[in-house]
């Protein structure tokens, strides 16, 4: 905080102090005729004490290094000696009444009240009203004692108010650090959660893929097997029972039927976990071969541009594989709760990325206010698109549609 920066606080104490002995030197030279009559030793007295302060503020603001905390309390209670020597030394050569130099002691009161602590505030105050007190002595005027007592009174009302005051600050100051440090480590530890989350969640889709390779693989190799194994024992069977009766054959021609169209859906599923145009061809004629599968199944108009050109796109397998997942589950999203008639997916190039966009015109909702069915197919694209190093973004209003559009890194070749 400003009004603990130990720097700060001596170049203002010194500042203060050159002020006021400047300003008690002014008193002696230029206004000698209102102030008394003109003393050289009070004089060289003064103007000693005015270059100490000066090299006092040079040494402070030239240097670079912060001071210890024993460096920064030996240099207050040099500044405070300091004053107090230059307030006894000119009251003992005045020899007036009312004097002035009194005054040089509110600097040091001041300063310990910032820097150091009560019981050190305490003897400087002593001291202060010591000095006070020793400059009306040799007059022995009741009202110059009042006086005194007056301006003792001051120093310690202000000294102690203001060591109150700068007490509470460093509470408070104290306060604040703690909650900043709290506030910090708390962000840390939120970055570190978040980092751990990103990596579980890759990891989570990393063992989803390798499930559905797996599952894929299934169903293709041993149901799908299987079920073409049955299917060609039925095939067998109609043709080599003799006359089995129109009921028995009618009844095997749909148990045939229901074989040939599990075989179907088998592949359907194995393809659907494990497109083969994934592994075969360019990611992105999986996406369109999807894309037209997906219109015929549900049955709404879907338009793809492609507005790629001529250049080829290069994707990862990793960039691909997740490309296709995002425009999977967005297809899938828009089948469930959109209610939309017509879907557009449009292909181009923006610089170094691939840009895809899906877009619908059904009912759209608000991003900030989804339920749980949609966000969980959110933070999953948004998952993989991180992975991929993609940019996603979703835009959607109620009653207005919904367009997702994906930016993935690429390397262009002619």
């Amino acid at each position: 905080m400003l009004i603990t920066s130990p720097r700060r606080q001596k170049t203002i104490f010194t500042t203060l102090n050159l002020v006021m002995i400047g300003a008690l030197l002014l008193s002696q030279t230029l206004f000698v005729g209102y102030f008394g009559r003109f003393s050289m030793p009070v004089t060289m007295t003064l103007a000693t004490g005015l270059i100490i302060e000066m090299a006092e503020l040079v040494w402070i603001r030239m240097k670079r290094t912060p001071l210890s905390p024993n460096a920064q309390w030996l240099l207050s209670w040099c500044s405070i000696a300091l004053n107090t020597i230059l307030a006894a030394t000119l009251t003992m050569l005045s020899r007036e009444e009312d004097s002035q130099y009194f005054a040089l002691m509110i600097v040091p009161v001041l300063e310990a009240a910032f820097s150091l602590t009560f019981a050190e505030l305490a003897i400087v105050i002593v001291v202060a009203d010591f000095l006070n007190f020793l400059g009306v002595y040799t007059f022995a005027s009741i009202s110059e004692y009042f006086e005194a007592g007056t301006t003792s009174l001051i120093y310690t009302v202000v000294g102690v108010l203001m060591w109150l005051l700068m007490s509470s600050i460093r509470d408070h100051e104290s306060s604040l650090r703690q909650s900043f440090e709290e506030l910090h480590r708390t962000r840390d530890l939120a970055i570190g959660s978040s980092a751990q989350l990103r990596n579980l969640a890759a990891r989570l889709l990393t063992v989803q893929e390798d499930e559905r390779r797996w599952m894929s693989r299934e169903l293709h190799d041993q149901i799908g097997q299987l079920l073409t194994a049955v299917s060609l024992d039925l095939d067998w069977s109609l043709r080599h029972f003799t006359d089995p009766g129109e009921d028995r054959r009618a009844r095997l021609m749909d148990t045939t039927e229901t074989v040939r169209e599990a075989i179907r859906v088998t592949r359907e599923l194995s393809a659907a976990l494990r497109p083969s145009e994934l592994k075969e061809t360019n990611p992105l004629e999986a996406l369109k071969a999807y894309a037209a599968e997906f219109a015929h199944r549900s049955g709404m108009a879907l338009r793809l541009s492609d507005n790629l050109g001529s250049s080829s796109i290069e994707l990862s397998h990793e960039a691909g594989l997740n490309l296709y997942r995002i425009v999977q589950e967005a297809l899938s999203n828009i089948g469930r709760h959109s209610k939309a008639r017509e879907i557009h997916i449009s292909l181009s190039n923006d610089g170094p990325s691939l840009r895809v966009a899906i877009e619908d015109n059904g009912n759209g909702f608000h991003v900030d206010k989804i339920s749980d069915q949609h966000a969980i197919g959110l933070v999953g694209m948004r998952e993989r698109a991180h992975m991929i190093g993609a940019r996603i973004e979703v835009c959607s209003n109620v009653g207005q549609g919904t367009t997702i559009s994906v930016e993935v890194p690429i390397e262009r070749s002619a």
